[in-house]
């Protein structure tokens, strides 16, 4: 959750607070996707009068239910209601953020709301992945914790976009350049061909300047090289308790790191070859 904080996805309420385990309403869940699509200055523009007669315009989040709409997103729970108060269900929070990345199509051909949304976010051939390691029922009200969960969860997975067209008819193929990362600004982190995990070596207690970390690729040391990458961090991290480890970095647009997390395939420690001291 806090990686989506980063992210600007969620945020916090007024005192800061996360709040992981409280339910998220309608209203709510949009404004969270619309903001990970990159729309929110949209959102602000297209505050005003909505289609729904319980969205008046100057709801809070009638700019972001605009932009839902415009995009295909939501059609309400009626022709003339969107229920923005109501919890937003799993299953509902699944089929919207699949809209969002273009799979309607897909949803449609695999049976529609709700087994064909289930069955594209557990399909590991499409990569969405947004169902990974939730045991929830789909028909219970997703908190915020499981929200930030389903956007982690597809946070690199491809959107689905028109490729071309065959008589009118569009051709679909998968995009992994267009992604919510992308979208949001940011990349997972690179640092020798292609290696997107790496071993955090020095850290500013460990040697490194302030505000920079250095990196050895596995790749580099699994060659008897020990040369090191060095990278500017974006935020305040507990950097110590990633060194000598395997880890994954998110990158901003300057190329600063903005998120640090162990890699999946080895949360073991490392023994770095590299001489270093303590300040």
């Amino acid at each position: 959750m806090e990686r989506m904080k980063k992210f600007n996805v969620i945020i916090g309420d007024p005192d800061g607070e996360l709040r992981p385990e409280a339910d998220v309403l309608r209203s709510e869940f949009l404004t969270i996707l619309v903001r990970a699509l990159g729309y929110e200055d949209a959102a602000n523009a297209a505050k005003g009068i909505t289609r729904f007669a319980d969205v008046p315009a100057e709801h809070w989040a009638s700019g972001y239910i605009n932009v839902a709409v415009s995009l295909g997103i939501t059609v309400g729970t009626t022709d003339t209601t969107f229920s923005p108060d109501d919890k937003v269900e799993l299953i509902e929070a699944v089929a919207m953020i699949e809209r969002a990345m273009g799979y309607e199509v897909v949803a449609q051909e695999k049976g529609g709301y709700p087994v064909g949304h289930l069955v594209i976010a557990r399909d590991k051939n499409l990569g969405l992945n947004l169902l990974d390691d939730v045991t929830q029922s789909s028909v219970l009200p997703a908190s915020r914790g499981l929200v930030a969960k389903l956007f982690d969860n597809g946070l690199a997975a491809p959107f689905y976009e028109i490729d071309s067209y065959s008589n009118g008819v569009p051709t679909y193929t998968q995009n992994k350049d267009v992604t919510f990362l992308s979208k949001l600004g940011f990349e997972k982190l690179e640092i020798v061909n292609g290696e997107k995990s790496f071993i955090l070596a020095m850290t500013p207690n460990y040697g490194a300047d302030e505000d920079k970390v250095q990196l050895l690729s596995i790749t580099n040391r699994n060659a008897g090289e020990t040369s090191l990458v060095e990278k500017e961090l974006n935020g305040e991290f507990d950097l110590d308790s990633f060194m000598g480890k395997r880890i994954e970095a998110y990158v901003d647009e300057d190329g600063k790191i903005i998120d640090i997390q162990l890699a999946e395939a080895d949360k073991t420690s490392e023994i770095v070859a590299v001489e270093i001291s303590k300040d």
